[in-house]
């Protein structure tokens, strides 16, 4: 629940993973300021009935960074059980 909203992933395709994992890997060469930014955009992507506004207005700082490594673990396990199950009708 953010800022008073209960909030529900959208169906998400792999392009939405590739996003998170590129930010994964550039997160070190940003600003602080620009680093929760982008954790913000990246989680409202994934629930659009929040806006990066209401994360950064309404979640604790120290919560933000945990909110996200929930939503990439979410999108990396749903990847993987689609992965698994294209392996298995191979």
């Amino acid at each position: 629940e953010i800022n008073g909203k209960k909030i529900k992933a959208i169906p998400v395709k792999a392009k939405m993973w590739r996003k998170f994992m590129e930010f994964d890997e550039q997160k070190n060469d940003l600003k602080i300021e620009d680093y929760i930014d982008k954790h913000c955009e990246l989680i409202a992507e994934v629930f659009p009935d929040v806006t990066a506004d209401d994360i950064l207005d309404n979640v604790e700082l120290d919560e933000i960074a945990v909110l996200y490594r929930a939503v990439f673990k979410y999108l990396t396990e749903l990847i993987n059980s689609k992965l698994e199950k294209v392996s298995k009708n191979a």
